[in-house]
């Protein structure tokens, strides 16, 4: 509830953030709407769209958490208010229009304490409406939650309050209390209890259609990349896509609302051109210009060029804050290292032979990708051997192969993936040094040199070549999936 002579922040400004999962969520301020039951943004103009309900009431941000960080891929469809979220955790309530949400309740008080991730479920003073929450953490003595509507910061904690006899424990989340105008002794939200995904129920990850790509595309190989919680693709400029018509578009991808924003056009990007991203900018280099794309502000700078000849088809890769550059149709065998400090490039060792079959006997390497895993980067590609490259000793080694022919490559967290033009994705090991079919079965079209990115735990591919015949072909398949829980 409102502290009395402090206003709340404008609709729709983010007040905290929590990760879990690999994914950053933020919460919303609900404008002059906060703390009551009408929403600042009825027509939903504002991220993300409307896509789990109204903006921005507290139901909206748990169904998106669970969506997004947790994969429950019914959480958009929840229904009820927040108070009979604990009721219908795992049964339908049809009288209170409240589904089933296929989630185990403990009560307050109760033997099970609350986790990170639960979902924290307040009644309130008339017993209608109450307040939902996620926790972020637990501590001896307090429990810490991230909300919508209610907290000016979009935080808080409460006590947490544990008995224990013998081996047998109870566990107490004190109530909320809040201090209305008209009543300054404050009244008593007390905690119904938490809810969690089932441990043994936990969703596996699948393959989702999303939103189509939405702009026409003349030919194949379009730059991609992400930063933060968003992904974004350049249609470079080609002869099947000149500047003059969409090669020169740059589309940001926001997965919170599986929407696609177009954005002011990119510097005249080559077809090819490699990518890597260092701290919170995209590094995209063409032909031997290097330019920097900054997201929070929609700018694309250049910086000096790179040394030496055109690194179209070159695969590019970012260790510890440091960007690498090598092979390519032109470049051969080099490779180069971007020191962001002071805005130069370093030859290292050349490369091996990362393929086999090339036409050209000068080059090493053509349409390579690349993942890195900690401080250890990982390059492959058609035609390709698997290899891993050290940083720290500027040293290459061979790894069990991969069949990555017209692929894609991610990382997230500790594990590498690899997409290839056959649809099957592969996760690879590097403690055993082995690769592992991952997930369920691709249901799309097969593409080849399809974008792609990794966002929190979430892998997405999709605007490549259509693979038909065996032969990878010009004309391109807008569409766009996701791989996660």
């Amino acid at each position: 509830m409102p502290v009395w002579g402090q206003s709340p922040p404008p609709c729709g400004q983010v007040l905290a953030s929590y990760t879990s999962h690999g994914q950053t969520l933020p919460v919303y301020s609900n404008g002059a709407n906060q703390w009551s039951t009408d929403d600042c943004d009825p027509k939903q103009l504002l991220p993300p769209y409307g896509a789990y309900g109204r903006q921005y009431q507290c139901t909206e941000f748990v169904k998106r958490f669970y969506s997004l960080a947790l994969g429950d891929t019914s959480a958009h469809n929840w229904t009820g208010d927040a108070i009979d979220y604990f009721a219908s955790a795992n049964t339908d309530l049809p009288q209170l229009d409240a589904n089933n949400k296929l989630l185990t309740p403990y009560q307050n008080p109760g033997p099970t304490p609350p986790a990170p991730d639960d979902i924290l479920v307040f009644s309130d003073s008339t017993g209608i409406e109450g307040h939902v929450a996620i926790v972020t953490n637990v501590t001896s003595t307090t429990v810490q939650f991230i909300e919508q509507n209610w907290s000016l910061t979009g935080t808080a904690s409460l006590a947490l309050l544990t008995r224990c006899t013998g081996s047998a424990c109870t566990y107490t989340v004190a109530d909320r209390i809040s201090y209305p105008k008209d009543n300054p002794s404050g009244v008593a939200f007390p905690v119904l209890g938490w809810m969690r995904l089932p441990s043994s129920g936990a969703p596996q990850p699948t393959w989702t259609g999303m939103a189509t790509f939405p702009a026409s595309v003349g030919g194949r190989e379009v730059i991609s990349f992400a930063v933060g919680n968003n992904g974004y693709i350049a249609i470079p400029c080609s002869i099947w896509d000149p500047c003059s018509a969409q090669g020169g578009q740059f589309w940001a991808y926001y997965p919170q609302g599986n929407r696609w924003i177009q954005l002011q056009d990119h510097p005249s990007l080559a077809f090819e051109s490699p990518s890597f991203v260092i701290g919170g900018n995209a590094y995209v280099i063409s032909g031997t210009e290097v330019w920097q794309y900054t997201p929070t502000l929609d700018r694309w700078t250049r910086k000096g060029d790179i040394p030496g000849t055109d690194k179209r088809g070159a695969f590019s890769f970012s260790v510890n804050g440091v960007g690498y550059i090598g092979g390519g149709y032109y470049n051969k065998c080099a490779l180069w290292q971007y020191n962001l400090g002071n805005d130069r490039w370093t030859p290292k060792n050349n490369i091996p032979v990362l393929e086999y079959g090339l036409n050209d006997p000068l080059a090493c390497s053509i349409q390579g990708i690349a993942f890195t895993n900690g401080t250890t980067a990982y390059v492959t590609g058609t035609n390709s051997y698997f290899w891993a490259y050290s940083p720290s000793t500027d040293t290459w080694a061979t790894k069990a192969y991969v069949n990555a022919v017209y692929g894609q490559a991610f990382s997230i967290g500790t594990n590498g993936y690899v997409f290839n033009t056959f649809g099957a994705l592969y996760k690879y090991d590097a403690a055993g040094d082995q690769w592992i079919a991952a997930g369920s079965a691709y249901s799309g079209t097969t593409m080849c040199y399809p974008a792609g990115f990794a966002i929190g735990s979430s892998l997405y591919v999709g605007v490549g070549g259509l693979f038909a015949g065996n032969t990878c072909n010009l004309n391109v398949v807008n569409q766009w999936w996701r791989f996660g829980q």
